[in-house]
């Protein structure tokens, strides 16, 4: 065997070497993977479980008030032709002229009062 021959069987020695080490360190990863694979499948699991966002919460408390802004308390329905009283209560037109008209006791419409602060 020539010298060139023999430094390529060393050099190819410690090549199968540096590599039967890497695959020993490679296999000793994939064995600590394996019990994160399992705390990531809990974890999801959990945030499946988790309410809503806070995003989505604020946009559903956001809807909320909007409808509630937008709702004549009277007949409680989306406003029809919104009226604003000087006490800054809204009120469909239909509705508040119907209170007003409407019999009542003393104190109670046909004074123009609003039917929520009855100023």
């Amino acid at each position: 065997m020539s010298n060139i021959q023999k430094e390529v069987k060393k050099i190819q020695s410690v090549y199968l070497q540096n590599l039967e080490r890497l695959n020993q360190g490679l296999k000793h990863e994939n064995k600590s993977w394996k019990p994160k694979e399992g705390e990531f499948a809990v974890q999801a699991e959990m945030e499946k479980q988790r309410p809503a966002s806070a995003a989505g919460q604020v946009a559903n408390s956001s809807a909320n008030r909007i409808s509630r802004d937008l709702t004549c308390s009277i007949c409680l329905d989306l406003f029809k032709q919104p009226v604003s009283l000087p006490c800054d209560h809204t009120f469909c037109q239909g509705c508040i002229e119907g209170y007003w008209s409407g019999p009542r006791g003393p104190g109670q419409g046909g004074t123009g009062a609003c039917p929520q602060c009855r100023k």
